[in-house]
């Protein structure tokens, strides 16, 4: 420190236990935009009509996902990381049932980016009062992350990560310019995926209170 440039960068290290079990899919991420004119940042050109309606494929530098800056979204951890941040490594390199092993897991960030993507997970931690605050936000977490049968990462309510491969899956639950060069300065949204969730939920309350009533 000091006789050095300052880091900007976090490397993150993924490993399969066989050559076979590593996976890797690639992932998209939303155009990034001007916050006060919601154009795009950068210039295609003439290219509009080319780009993916979503956003690009990501490279080996991410700049769209940022640390945890407010102490009222920070467990008491040093190196707490956003959650949405673990999902996309978890949609690049596994599959739903994949175990998901974190040997240092801190407050629990692997584990419930693990459980909202219905992948199975193992931690280890030498602070019992880490693994308190882990196990606490574990109970509140559900495997509901997905639009249709597809996987994705949800940040602030809006879709972070994607899988290149689910695209022609999910495609049609967003509102898309029907001429392309308009993503230019319209951001495609989700149409249908909070509707339906929240009809599977009622579903799910009304058979419920059925099977209450039946047995009273």
């Amino acid at each position: 420190m000091g006789k050095t440039l300052q880091p900007s960068h976090y490397g993150i290290l993924f490993y399969a236990k066989n050559q076979k079990e590593l996976k890797y899919y690639e992932i998209r991420y939303p155009h990034k935009r001007d916050r006060k004119t919601g154009y795009l940042l950068k210039d295609y050109g003439g290219e509009k009509a080319l780009l993916h309606p979503f956003g690009p494929l990501v490279s080996d530098v991410w700049t769209d996902i940022h640390r945890i800056k407010h102490n009222k979204r920070r467990d008491p951890h040093p190196c707490q990381l956003p959650i949405h941040l673990l999902e996309r490594l978890i949609l690049m390199t596994t599959n739903e049932g994949d175990i998901v092993l974190d040997p240092f897991i801190g407050t629990g960030t692997t584990a419930i980016a693990a459980k909202k993507l219905s992948r199975k997970y193992i931690g280890f931690e030498i602070d019992k009062q880490y693994v308190k605050i882990a196990n606490n936000k574990l109970i509140r977490i559900q495997n509901n992350s997905r639009i249709g049968d597809s996987w994705v990462s949800f940040y602030l309510e809006e879709p972070r990560t994607i899988r290149n491969s689910d695209w022609e899956l999910i495609k049609d639950y967003f509102s898309i310019p029907i001429d392309l060069r308009d993503i230019d300065k319209e951001k495609i949204t989700l149409k249908k995926h909070r509707k339906l969730v929240k009809t599977e939920q009622i579903k799910v309350l009304e058979i419920f209170n059925k099977v209450a009533a039946n047995s009273r």
